[in-house]
């Protein structure tokens, strides 16, 4: 591990492939790990995930640069990253200020090596704030993974397994 002292870790991958049981398990082992901002907001203004507006998302990606800028020295795992709101808004078909993004580049750095939790048909599921379908789902994993990846990003799958055994992968492989 290069540079434990400031290690900003991203898991993502679409809705419903695990990425916040992979979290909550590294919380259960006392890592520190910053929670999906998308679900609380939903939670909070009482919306649909995918319904969420232009204006919503600038909010959404505010708290994501919040979280980012709230981190001290040490290892971090994030559950999404500032560059899953230009998925999100390329999935949506939202206006993309390409200036602004490029300056995020420049600016937020996670490690390079990012951990990406595919689509998984086997656990994927619905609820009251995650209304996408698993074809839905699979399309915003692609989407997520084209942005990752131009962004220079380094992608590791994260294997199908259980979610001790995901987050052990993702621990060994920082």
């Amino acid at each position: 591990m290069d540079n434990i002292l400031s290690k900003k870790v991203i898991i993502t991958g679409p809705p419903g492939s695990g990425k916040t049981s992979i979290i909550l398990e590294l919380i259960k082992l006392k890592y520190n790990c910053l929670e999906e901002v998308a679900r609380d907001f939903a939670k909070e203004t009482n919306q649909k995930i995918n319904s969420i507006n232009n204006e919503s998302e600038k909010i959404i990606l505010n708290e994501r640069i919040n979280q980012y800028n709230s981190c001290k020295k040490g290892l971090y795992f994030f559950d999404r990253g500032v560059f899953d709101s230009l998925a999100y808004l390329k999935f949506k078909n939202l206006y993309i200020d390409k200036e602004l993004w490029h300056r995020f580049l420049l600016k937020y750095k996670y490690n390079k090596n990012i951990f990406f939790a595919p689509a998984w048909e086997d656990i994927y599921e619905n609820d009251n704030k995650r209304n996408e379908d698993y074809k839905t789902a699979e399309l915003i994993g692609k989407i997520l993974l084209e942005t990752y990846k131009q962004c220079k990003y380094n992608v590791i799958m994260i294997p199908k397994t259980s979610v001790k055994k995901r987050a052990q992968f993702v621990i060994e492989n920082i």
